[in-house]
């Protein structure tokens, strides 16, 4: 995650195990340690990369953190997922990135 393709705020980590994936925002070395706005979502789809959805509550994560939002899990054997992550990082307090991105298994 970067503004303009530039400073590295942060990334997205995602693990798969026994059927249920996790996945969590996480600080890089520019904004460790940093309180700042994060976010994660884990949506599971229920036909291809479509018809994707938060199952439950504790699929998703916002607050503020100095290290990473999440872990977040849910159910998801045999089925895509989308996880979306957000970092909003002072001075301007504007998305300072974010990374959408599916996953099949």
């Amino acid at each position: 995650m970067a503004i303009n393709g530039s400073t590295k705020y942060g990334y997205v980590e995602i693990y798969y195990s026994g059927g249920y994936n996790c996945a969590r925002t996480v600080s890089s070395a520019n904004t460790w340690g940093v309180s700042k706005v994060m976010s994660i979502e884990l949506w599971v789809c229920s036909s291809g990369t479509s018809n994707c959805r938060l199952l439950a509550a504790n699929d998703r994560d916002h607050g503020t953190y100095r290290y990473y939002a999440g872990p977040v899990n849910a159910y998801a054997s045999g089925r895509c997922i989308w996880v979306i992550g957000n970092i909003y990082y002072p001075p301007t307090d504007s998305n300072a990135g974010g990374n959408r991105s599916g996953w099949c298994g």
